[in-house]
């Protein structure tokens, strides 16, 4: 019997996961970098303005999402209460009354009966049972806590690029505004040539139509812009008026973002803990589901006492006591326990394999960031070149058509290619910081200088 118990305990102590998720085969190294420095804590105190880290500070504790997910972490806090009070007695005091009157043929009587009772009920925990439960609560609190982590690094990463974003859309404004002047000027040289017979009428028609359409395109840039403050706005937790004072310009960070080395990952990042949690709550719940099958062992127990007044309740004179003990063993339950392990197995399985792709996933979230790192890097120089030649091109152009050398639809291609260049130089630098706030994320750094790793 001894052995038996002996081996049945450690079949109840031994855990239903993989060696792979256990010890999941990683590489030494990133392969979009040569050597990885440690990563940089506090990434929006370092790299923000001031705008910007205060937007995050705001954004912390203004932002609805953000608070409906921290009531969610206190009702998993009180759920670790409520899985833990069966691992001690439950004990009640009831106190309990009652008067009567008795008619026997032309006599009555009256009775009256108080009464208190003390009970207590306890299941112990012979098989770990309950405490698999306390356990399973424990780490499913524990997986919220890093989803809740998560959710703060992912709105300090959104409220980044909503800035960002709200930076790029008004510096666009304003470069269709000077785009929209600059025509505006030309078609005056052009109609006032026309008007002294030295352009054509073709060039007028032309230049017209070219400050129409760059007027509607400017209110449109209006608009984007107005959208991109309410999706900032809202993330604030503020009404999303549209209206913002911004000062600050896109800004170009040289330095590169120091990826650490991949096994740091495991640590890092809230969300990989969060689904390692999660699975491993699955385990104890498997634990759980399988200790449910063997015996279990109540006791109960009262301690009271009843008397005719309620004053005389509790006077000193000897009180009733009962205890009782019963062991129950489930025989037949229809294969609702048996099925109910299984049922744990499979979850335990899903957990398993959700973890994995979480894992792989985060490792492909950080080497697609560097990769595009090093590439947005190196298109950003090339157009920068673009836009100095297609600036320099433009104002050659409308120089050489004053003159008489070219049509205006070659100043017109000119300045287009001169936008395009302008324009496209305003999105890469949006793009790589967008893409340095990805990487941050992906690789669950901490976007405050005093928090804990």
């Amino acid at each position: 019997m001894a052995i038996a118990l002996a081996l049945v305990l450690q079949g109840c102590a031994q855990s239903g996961l993989s060696p792979q998720v256990v010890d999941p085969k990683l590489p030494a190294q990133w392969q979009a970098v040569e050597k990885a420095k440690p990563v940089v804590p506090g990434w929006v105190e370092n790299e923000g303005d001031q705008s910007l880290l205060q937007f995050t500070q705001q954004a912390l504790l203004n932002n609805f999402s953000l608070a409906r997910q921290a009531a969610e972490l206190e009702a998993a806090r009180q759920q670790v209460i409520i899985a833990g009070a069966p691992l001690f007695p439950a004990i009640n005091l009831g106190l309990d009354g009652s008067r009567q009157r008795t008619v026997l043929e032309d006599t009555s009587s009256h009775s009256t009966s108080v009464g208190v009772n003390l009970d207590f009920n306890w299941e112990l925990d012979l098989w770990g049972k309950l405490s698999a439960a306390k356990r399973n609560a424990l780490l499913s609190f524990k997986a919220q806590q890093m989803s809740y982590e998560q959710a703060r690094q992912q709105l300090a990463a959104d409220v980044s690029r909503a800035w960002y974003d709200v930076l790029e859309s008004r510096q666009l404004v304003m470069l269709f505004e000077e785009r929209l002047a600059n025509l505006g000027s030309n078609l005056e040289i052009i109609e006032f040539g026309y008007r002294q017979g030295i352009t054509q009428a073709l060039d007028v028609y032309l230049a017209r139509n070219e400050v129409e359409q760059e007027s509607a395109k400017l209110e449109q840039q209006r608009q984007q812009s107005r959208e991109a403050v309410n999706r900032l706005q809202f993330l604030l937790g503020e009404y999303p008026s549209g209206v913002l004072q911004v000062e600050s310009e896109l800004p170009v960070f040289e330095q590169s973002v120091a990826p650490g080395v991949p096994s740091a990952l495991l640590k890092r990042r809230p969300g990989i803990q969060s689904a390692w949690y999660e699975l491993m709550a699955a385990d104890a719940q498997l634990a759980v589901a399988h200790k449910a099958r063997f015996p279990s062992l109540l006791i109960s127990g009262s301690l009271g006492d009843r008397s005719d007044a309620l004053n005389r309740l509790l006077d000193g004179g000897p009180l009733a006591w009962s205890l009782l003990g019963g062991l129950t063993q489930p025989l037949f339950s229809g294969g609702r326990l048996a099925a109910r392990e299984k049922q744990a197995q499979a979850e335990l399985q899903q957990r398993e394999k959700l973890y994995l792709d979480q894992l792989f996933g985060a490792f492909v979230e950080v080497e697609n960031s560097l990769g595009q790192q090093q590439a947005l890097s190196q298109r950003y120089q090339h157009f920068l070149k673009a836009q100095e030649n297609a600036l320099a091109a433009q104002n050659l152009a409308f120089d050489q058509y004053q003159r008489g050398l070219i049509s205006y639809t070659s100043v017109l291609e000119s300045q287009r290619r001169a936008f395009d260049a302008q324009t496209t130089v305003l999105q890469l630098r949006n793009q790589m910081l967008q893409n340095r706030i990805a990487l941050h994320l992906a690789l669950g750094g901490d976007f405050e200088l005093d928090s804990k790793e």
